[in-house]
């Protein structure tokens, strides 16, 4: 389209079909919003008139309304490379001169870089909300099983006496560290790019000058990314912190979460829902959790996620380079991938049954309140713990408890069998575990009640930050045009 980029010659195909297509789907709404805040402006500062202002005010609107209306020009221009010069070419379509004018007081450097950041804006609020709907079905867990006992691992062997209720509970300040860090770089993201234009911002000519604290308000941001050299370099940065945390919360968090159910399954301690797997193709009696596996496996491509983001912006020179088009495309995957791991996760956690038996039975089999017993001959009997340590070895490999005592420390001190059974009863061995943390019943519900507090502050600033948004893209598209461009 020579009127747009005098590009007439150009072959788009190797570097435009499919960021076309991508911008499309995913980027298309925002650049039609920008495009309605930047008009607005253009407007403001009196580098376009009120009619010219009015009409394409209208248009946009009339495209966001229904964004398929833009595409069949498609057919007939071939030199459409992105959402940028389709928006273009259809108001130049439908307005004619007006539609050359729009793009004056920015680039596609800074164009692009906004629409990266209203993107990752929502895709961190909708990131957050799956994983505080996650957090709410392991608080709900955490409180139903709070009183089931369960063996802790260490090593992968039987170690300690807990509850599946305190692992649910683990898991919510696992999870909630990772929203954090959402809200962290939400706040970076949170500021407008625009008006950096190319490198180096717009010229003041005739005492016009651009206005970008009008365009951010406009947008919902919350504050302007100032240099203007920063602004349009620093797309790589932005994308590579989300799939950081996002690597974490998939390849650390989630993978771990489904290799412990998956040998807690084999060993018989829970029951995944039937939805959640899949049945063997030919043994009849098996039952494969092969959905957790996948979600496991899908870690892969978190890590690939990151690294193709540092791959390609590594050595990148300061300003804006092409390269950044391809983390664009890193950024929708990753976003995509996790949501959908996120639910699916939410579901099987939702779905698991503990076999309480089983897990009893494991926790006396393993002796897991052995320590309980070591530390009473310690503090009662001011033995050192080492020593305490080997008397209850010796005792559980099959000695006399009074004579290992004489041997090791040459006391003569009894303790009564029933005591010891006390000490060694996984219930018992919970029920003493009554520190701040511990899996104590009381504890965890005490750090139920404290992390749901903690909950239901963040779901409330995370939709109050989308109920902000979704009044400036309504303010944009519904608010009286000459009431806008006041």
């Amino acid at each position: 389209m020579k009127t747009i980029m005098g590009d007439e010659n150009k072959d788009f195909s190797f570097s435009s079909d499919k960021d076309l297509a991508l911008d499309i789907e995913y980027f298309l709404k925002y650049d039609l919003y920008l495009n309605i805040a930047h008009v607005a402006m253009q407007y403001n500062i009196g580098s376009l008139k009120k009619m010219e202002t009015i009409e394409t005010i209208k248009l946009l609107r009339t495209f966001l309304s229904d964004t398929k209306l833009l595409l069949p020009i498609l057919k007939s221009e071939t030199k459409i490379e992105d959402s940028h010069t389709l928006i273009e070419a259809c108001i130049t379509k439908e307005l004619g001169d007006v539609g050359q004018k729009v793009h004056l007081h920015r680039s596609r450097n800074d164009q692009v870089k906004t629409l990266i950041h209203l993107k990752m804006r929502q895709d961190i609020l909708n990131i957050m909300t799956s994983l505080t709907d996650l957090c709410e079905t392991l608080l709900k867990k955490s409180n139903e099983t709070k009183e089931i006992l369960m063996p802790a691992f260490t090593h992968l062997q039987p170690a300690q006496p807990s509850t599946l209720g305190h692992y649910y509970m683990s898991k919510v300040e696992e999870i909630m560290r990772d929203i954090q860090d959402l809200q962290n770089l939400l706040i970076k993201i949170n500021i407008s790019p625009l008006g950096a234009v190319a490198i180096a911002g717009a010229p003041t000519i005739d005492n016009i000058k651009i206005d970008r604290q009008m365009t951010a308000n406009l947008l919902g941001f919350n504050s302007i990314q100032e240099n203007t050299i920063d602004a349009v370099s620093s797309s790589g940065e932005f994308i590579m912190n989300l799939t950081q945390i996002l690597n974490v919360i998939v390849t650390l968090k989630f993978s771990r979460i489904c290799e412990d159910l998956i040998v807690w399954s084999s060993m018989g301690m829970i029951k995944i829902g039937s939805k959640y797997g899949t049945s063997s193709s030919i043994m009849p009696q098996k039952f494969n959790p092969d959905i957790i596996e996948l979600i496991r496996a899908k870690s892969g491509n978190m890590m690939a996620h990151i690294v193709k983001t540092a791959t390609i912006c590594k050595g990148t020179p300061t300003g804006y380079n092409r390269d950044f088009q391809e983390v664009k495309h890193v950024l929708i995957e990753a976003v995509n991938d996790v949501i959908q791991i996120i639910n699916v996760m939410n579901g099987v956690l939702s779905s698991i049954e503990p076999n309480t038996d089983q897990m009893t039975k494991m926790l006396k089999k393993h002796n897991c309140g052995s320590t309980d017993l070591a530390n009473l001959i310690t503090i009662r009997h001011q033995i050192p713990f080492r020593k305490s340590y080997l008397i209850v070895k010796k005792m559980l490999d099959g000695e006399k408890l009074s004579n290992v005592i004489f041997d090791i420390t040459g006391k003569k001190i009894k303790i009564e069998d029933n005591e010891i059974q006390d000490m060694l009863d996984p219930a018992s061995s919970v029920k003493r575990r009554n520190h701040i943390g511990a899996p104590n019943a009381l504890e965890t519900s005490k750090s139920i009640k404290t992390n749901n507090m903690k909950l239901m502050k963040i779901i409330k600033s995370t939709k109050n930050t989308q109920s902000e948004i979704n009044k400036k893209f309504n303010f944009l598209t519904t608010y009286d045009v000459n009431k806008l461009i006041k």
